[in-house]
């Protein structure tokens, strides 16, 4: 699949199940971004280890277990127990790697919401980045790598960066 497909396919009707205030333009690109970091939404189980499976790449003792267990994501659950998913941490683990997709977007968007910082704005790149870095906690971030995946995201999401300021 590519973040071109996944963005209509799996991203929009992920938070258009979840409803208002979840499926702001915020969140949409933010999603995107990292999905297109994490994966490039060209597979669901990490490579070349299998430690984190989805789009999102979430961990079993991670990612899932948070969702398991955070107070902060009993809204995101309930709404995953509702789509008949199981909501324990190796449940969810397994399904992400066999293509939950749902699922992978309602968590994802969980682990953003349990940041109590706002979504930063669209072209706001590197408040962006500290963001996905709080919340992922990625092993080995890259700057260089999230500029062409958050430029990536902004522009399947058909947002303009925000023009530059003109020098006085």
């Amino acid at each position: 699949m590519t973040p071109a497909q996944a963005y209509p396919l799996i991203v929009i009707p992920g938070l258009e199940y979840l409803g208002d205030p979840y499926q702001s333009v915020e969140a949409q690109v933010l999603l995107m971004a990292i999905g297109i970091t994490e994966s490039g939404f060209r597979t669901r189980l990490q490579q070349p280890k299998d430690y984190a499976h989805g789009f999102w790449q979430f961990e079993r003792q991670g990612g899932c277990a948070g969702f398991e267990i955070d107070r902060a994501q009993a809204p995101f659950r309930a709404a995953a127990k509702t789509l008949y998913f199981p909501t324990t941490r190796t449940d969810t683990w397994t399904l992400l790697g066999k293509g939950a997709d749902s699922l992978a977007v309602i968590m994802a968007r969980g682990l953003l919401w349990s940041d109590p910082a706002p979504l930063p704005a669209p072209g706001e790149e590197k408040l962006a980045y500290e963001y996905y870095r709080r919340c992922w906690r990625p092993g080995k971030p890259s700057w260089t790598r999230w500029q062409g995946s958050y430029r990536a995201a902004m522009e399947i999401c058909g947002v303009d960066a925000p023009a530059e300021e003109m020098p006085v």
